[in-house]
């Protein structure tokens, strides 16, 4: 697949969202936030590294609350630009970083993930083979890369594919959550 194809596959995947329901965007975040507070790998972990949802991406907010509820400690990414990102610890308070993507407040710990933790990874869309369509920028394929965490990516079923073209830097994920429940890999 070209990066043109791929491009196209996006704006397709985005237009799908737009067109879904908010009755349907309600109960699919319900149940994927509960299958992922539910995960054994959840509720084992020390911390929680993810993304601070925003507009019609799979909910973490209520990930988050929880975490931080039952002591574990959050980490959200901060993007640098040029393709590189850390994760900046949470500690309740966000700016609006580079890409527009809420992130920690400036001078937030920089935290690295562990075998012990779990990363949960955006995507516009994901496969069940546990390959991701993000937004084109590669930041978490590079950051995967050399992270030993359990990483879990949240798809509503509905954008759930049979397979998506995946190129040589793209990396799978561990687990695929949607609202029917965990596709463990």
């Amino acid at each position: 697949m070209t990066r043109e194809d791929k491009q196209a596959l996006r704006l397709r995947v985005r237009e799908t969202i737009k067109a879904f329901d908010e009755a349907y965007l309600a109960e699919s975040n319900a149940a994927i936030e509960q299958a992922v507070l539910s995960l054994n790998e959840f509720r084992m972990s020390e911390r929680v590294f993810t993304y601070y949802s925003q507009e019609r991406e799979c909910a973490t907010r209520k990930i988050i609350s929880e975490a931080l509820r039952a002591g574990k400690t959050v980490a959200l990414p901060v993007v640098y630009g040029g393709g590189n990102m850390a994760f900046g610890e949470y500690s309740g308070s966000l700016r609006d970083g580079v890409l527009g993507i809420c992130e920690p407040v400036a001078g937030a710990r920089i935290l690295v993930p562990t075998e012990r933790d779990v990363m949960i990874v955006p995507a516009l869309c994901c496969d069940k083979a546990g390959c991701r369509l993000g937004r084109g920028g590669g930041y978490y394929d590079r950051y995967l890369a050399d992270c030993p965490a359990v990483t879990i990516c949240l798809c509503r079923e509905r954008l759930l594919a049979e397979k998506i073209p995946k190129e040589w830097n793209d990396l799978t994920v561990n687990i695929v959550i949607t609202e029917k429940g965990p596709i463990r890999l």
